[in-house]
């Protein structure tokens, strides 16, 4: 009997330090990060637009990614459509077998967890 493998543990400071080299100007330009570490902590960045227990619409899933793309996103050049089928890819959104609802999902925690991750905000100095 096989067990599986432990997740990868990304603390607060590597976070905070991959989200600013990720979000900053010329971290990223309209691809998607090449390391896979890079692209899960984008991902959770962006996952934490929506609450534990909501449930959207396609429509207010991509007006959560846009937000995020018009906020600390401002330098990606990625589309929100394109962000929101990776989400659910990487495990950090489930959307209903219908196609019509959204939420947060926890799939990824197969893979990786956060520990302690700041609020992106905060770590880019766009909190008050």
């Amino acid at each position: 009997m096989s067990s599986s493998p432990t997740p990868l543990r990304i603390g607060p400071d590597e976070y905070a330090r991959r989200i600013r080299a990720l979000l900053s100007r010329g971290g990223l330009s309209n691809a998607l990060p090449r390391r896979e570490r890079d692209r899960w902590i984008l991902y959770h960045a962006i996952a934490r637009r929506v609450g534990p227990s909501e449930r959207l619409s396609e429509r207010d899933a991509d007006g959560r990614i846009a937000d995020f793309l018009l906020g600390p996103g401002y330098f990606l050049e990625l589309d929100r459509v394109t962000l929101r089928r990776a989400l659910v890819e990487g495990g950090f959104l489930d959307r209903d077998p219908a196609g019509h609802s959204y939420r947060r999902s926890e799939r990824h925690r197969r893979r990786v967890e956060f520990t302690d991750a700041p609020g992106v905000e905060v770590v880019l100095g766009l909190a008050p």
